[in-house]
């Protein structure tokens, strides 16, 4: 959990993936070979006999070799003349064999892609040409990187030639500081009649009558064999058409075909498929036996209900917390009748009579009631009358009124009543300002709704930025999701919504977690770099779990994220998806970002050289023993001066004095705070046998120290050999890295380090389980290797699994793994895209 200090550059990230130019995962392209030219025309004895080039993207090294010979007679002179669309060219020629080494400029113009072309011409005026494949990658002019960090919670930065701040990766916390919102469109997906979703996958229902399934597959939920895994594109499931409505339970699907019949697939381990005679686990639809004449289907954590024809409701399941009530096959609910539609949560199920009143079982809060008792037979919810549609959260239920109102029961923890949070007393209560909707559907905490006028609107839980409003706080009211029209219907999971439109097109929003969103992408994260907005100015980042800071140049300090420690120190404790700003502190020159999910806590340093933290204090990561487990805003940490750099590990930190000696505080399990003990420490203790530091970085738990004679020196934890001693074993004094000298800067991720020579080389040891190496290799290296095709290199930044490079000619390189599920791996380097926007 490497946080860095805010020198220029610093952590940058993991989630380079589909933020890199390229998007391979394996070695750096390589053209296809060309064709066989044609033979010449009768006379001509002049040909193309090979022609290749060195890459297709442009390398660290900006330079890019082309080479053609050609046939000729042999008594017949030729000349190559070798044209660029940009850049430069030096060319060499022996008799029929002519190479151009091209040398990119600076920074190309945008939309610019670099073309080469020699024509070929003998001394009797017969001539042929040779045009190369366009070069992909380079710096587009106005996007320079100046500054760089990567976040331990799989996201990068970096602070380009307008001082502006651009991010990718993960961003499940909103440590993107993107506040807009996000609607991914699902790929390849038409004349879609109904959706549904619930925990980890969905299922659309098309007009054909087939079902199309994408998400989670841990159940075979999804129509396949488990062994096919989650799906973040649609897949059809086999053998099934004729299907008129779906349902989804946590890890089950439900299909009704238009004969009355009911299908059921994937988990069967609380009889959710209604055949207690198939295993626990099972990927191809079958019938449940013994029910006919079906109408409406529903389910709901590990259970599914029926509704048949003649008005009864027939159910299966169990909830698994309350295993009283468990039916591997299907039975009759007794006392109801008339009924027209049904849905059902892990907590309840209510069903929809023709009279308008709504009637459930299950948890008795959760059916207008005032208590947590577990009701088993139906009872009426009072006070409602007149509904057509209804919806069964996790933690609340919601029905649409016949005269459009929408009407919420059950707890308000996150404001998904919708009634601005007045208290209610378990009754329905209106949701405010919503007036001719049309269709509804409740998730865990959260509800959606569509308007007449396909107007899409949101409220409740936000954690996962489930209300497509762009930002992760939480709403008591509802509202309008800006760029959504000519919504149909709509159907929740548990933090994330799809939508289906009027012309049968799916959108989604909110967790990508596992793979729901059904665009190609997985959980919440931004491949390609996006605007952090409403900062500019910039001159220092940091990164770390959940969250981001930056130093503007007038010396405040901005941050964004998770903030339950108030580690972006605004004294809120609310996150926030767009930067806000620092209490207590000006003049501020560098940060470091540090803390895991549960502990987070942020540093700074001032012009003065003073040292200034905030956020959760729980192993005295703030460096001040008076203080309580969380601050308000930041205080000054006691008896450091002079400091002239910091970093931040996962629960230390370090900061290095203008006399070159190092001080650390906070936590000190593996010897990380170098003073040969392990014990805690709540205020700076200095670093034993070590002086004449000048730069340092921490990584989890464990720290590194450059020297001013160019070796680097390492301490704390060293499971994975991130010390670089060639060992295995945890240190608590510091040790000489091995065979390393010249160095310049030094940067650790989790449990890795990278290493800048002064010859513009990177050495990079430790941990190497997702490529984080760069070597193009998964081996672990307990001394340094060095990257290859890098000579040029001015900073160097190391995420939790991954790496980065900013290179002189202000271009960024990354590699290892990126995203939430550390599943897509680079092993070797791969141009970051910034944008000029």
């Amino acid at each position: 959990m490497r946080r860095k200090a805010g020198q220029w550059l610093r952590c940058l990230a993991l989630c380079l993936g589909v933020g890199l130019a390229g998007c391979s995962s394996e070695d750096p392209i390589k053209p296809p070979p060309s064709p066989p030219p044609p033979p010449p025309p009768p006379g001509v004895e002049l040909r193309l006999e090979e022609s290749s080039q060195s890459a297709l993207e442009i390398p660290p090294d900006g330079a890019v070799t082309f080479r053609v010979k050609v046939f000729a007679a042999t008594e017949r002179t030729q000349t190559f003349t070798w044209e660029t669309s940009v850049g430069t060219l030096e060319v060499s020629t022996q008799g029929t064999v002519s190479e151009a080494v091209w040398v990119g400029p600076e920074c190309l113009p945008s939309e610019t892609l670099p073309t080469v072309r020699v024509t070929i011409a003998d001394d009797v005026g017969n001539s042929i040409f040779e045009s190369f494949q366009p070069l992909l990658g380079g710096l587009t002019c106005g996007t320079r990187g100046l500054v760089i960090a990567a976040g331990v919670g799989r996201h990068a930065l970096v602070v380009t030639e307008q001082q502006k701040v651009q991010a990718w990766g993960n961003n499940e916390s909103t440590q993107l500081g993107r506040g807009e919102p996000q609607y991914r469109t699902v790929s390849g997906l038409t004349g879609v009649t109904a959706v549904k979703s619930r925990l980890a996958h969905v299922a659309a229902l098309k007009e054909d009558g087939s079902i199309w399934t994408w998400g989670s597959n841990a159940a075979s939920q999804l129509g396949a064999d488990i062994s096919a895994g989650s799906r973040v594109t649609p897949m059809q499931v086999p053998g099934l058409t004729g299907a008129t409505a779906i349902a989804v339970g946590d890890s089950h699907t439900v299909a009704l075909l238009k004969d009355g019949s009911v299908w059921t697939w994937g988990d069967n381990r609380s009889g959710q498929l209604g055949d207690a005679g198939r295993e626990s686990q099972n990927h191809i639809p079958a019938q449940v036996p013994g029910l006919a004449s079906v109408v409406a289907i529903a389910a709901g954590g590990s259970r599914t209900v029926a509704v048949r024809q003649d008005g009864t409701v027939w159910t299966w399941g169990t909830k698994q917390s309350n295993r009283q009530d468990f039916n591997p096959t299907p039975v009759q609910v007794p006392g109801l009748t008339d009924v027209i539609a049904a849905d059902a949560s892990d907590n309840h199920v209510v069903v929809l009579r023709t009279d308008g009143t709504v009637w459930g079982w299950g948890r008795a809060n959760l059916l207008g009631g005032s208590t947590q008792d577990w009701l088993t037979m139906p009872v009426q919810v009072p006070d409602l009358a007149d509904c057509k549609a209804l919806s069964a959260g996790d933690e609340h239920t919601v029905a649409l009124r016949a005269d459009g109102t929408v009407w919420v029961w059950g707890t308000d923890d996150f404001g998904q009543l919708g009634n601005g949070g007045v208290p209610s007393d378990a009754k329905p209560v209106q949701a405010q300002g919503l007036m001719a909707v049309k269709a509804v559907a409740a998730g865990n905490d959260w509800t959606v709704a569509i308007g007449e006028d396909g107007s899409v609107w949101a409220w409740g839980s936000n954690y996962y930025g489930q209300l497509g409003d762009g930002s992760r706080r939480s709403r008591s009211t509802p509202v309008r999701l800006a760029g959504l029209t000519e919504g149909k219907t709509v159907s929740v999971g548990s933090w994330h919504a799809v939508l289906l439109r009027q012309d049968g097109s799916l959108r989604t929003w909110g967790s990508g977690y596992s793979d729901v969103l059904g665009d190609g992408t997985t959980y919440s994260k931004d491949a390609a770099p996006v605007q952090a907005p409403e900062l500019s100015g910039v001159k220092a980042v940091a990164a770390a779990y959940e969250h981001s800071v930056a130093v503007r140049g007038d010396g405040t300090v901005w941050s964004w994220g998770l903030n339950q420690d108030d580690q972006l120190g605004d004294g809120t404790f609310r996150p926030s998806s767009v930067p806000v700003q620092v209490l207590g502190i000006t003049g501020a020159t560098a940060v470091a970002a540090g803390g895991d999910t549960l502990l987070a806590f942020t540093v700074a340093l001032r012009e003065d050289g003073t040292v200034w933290s905030w956020g959760n204090n729980y192993f005295g990561m703030l460096g001040h023993p008076a203080w309580p487990s969380t601050t308000q805003g930041a205080v000054q940490v006691p008896g450091l001066m002079d400091v002239t750099a910091i970093a931040a590990g996962n629960l230390h930190a370090v900061a290095l004095r203008k006399n070159g000696s190092v001080w650390s505080w906070g936590r000190n399990s593996a010897g990380q705070l170098g003073d040969g003990t392990n014990i805690q420490r709540d205020s700076p203790v200095p670093l034993r046998e070590l002086a004449n530091v000048k730069a340092i970085t921490a990584g989890r738990d464990f720290a590194v120290a450059l020297h001013d004679d160019g070796t680097v020196w390492a301490w704390g934890a060293n499971d994975s050999g991130q010390l670089g001693d060639g060992t295995f074993a945890t240190r608590p004094l510091p040790q000489q890295v091995q065979g390393l000298t010249g160095v310049v800067a030094v940067d650790a991720g989790d449990d890795h380090t990278l290493a800048l020579r002064n010859d513009g080389t990177v050495w990079a040891w430790g941990n190497n389980d997702l490529g984080q190496l760069g070597d193009g290799t998964r081996t672990t290296q307990p001394t340094p290797v060095q990257m290859q095709g890098f000579r040029k290199v001015s900073a160097v930044a190391a995420g939790f699994i991954s790496s980065v490079v900013l290179l002189e000619n202000g271009t960024v390189w990354g590699w290892g793994a990126y995203g939430t599920s550390g599943v897509d791996l680079i092993p070797r380097p791969r141009q970051v895209r910034v944008s000029s926007h």
